[in-house]
């Protein structure tokens, strides 16, 4: 890897936009459940990037701590257009893949 390819690299990562929100959380007897997303935007140029996020579900209780992956994604936009690709469980039922496209008008 040359230097200018490093360079790049490393104003990307400077740039690199990570975010992470709790959706729901909710008190069980015993223990705390709750499910979130964690993502991270990378700008590729002016009008363009791509972004990967993951969302997870948790429970703490002081038996037991879990953290479970339950879908990820990718998305690339460019402009007013977006392409993505999902893998999950949408309401607890067989895992899919599915893609998308849409524009912004």
């Amino acid at each position: 890897m040359n230097e200018e390819m490093q360079q790049q690299i490393a104003r990307a990562l400077a740039n690199l936009d990570v975010t992470g929100k709790i959706n729901n959380m909710q008190n069980v007897p015993g223990a705390v459940m709750g499910q979130g997303r964690v993502s991270a935007g990378l700008p590729l140029g002016e009008d363009s990037k791509l972004t990967a996020g993951m969302n997870l579900t948790g429970m703490y209780s002081p038996q037991m701590k879990s953290i479970k992956p339950e879908g990820a994604d990718l998305t690339y936009q460019s402009g007013d257009n977006r392409y993505g690709m999902q893998i999950g469980r949408p309401h607890m039922g067989p895992k899919t893949l599915s893609f998308n496209y849409s524009r912004s008008f």
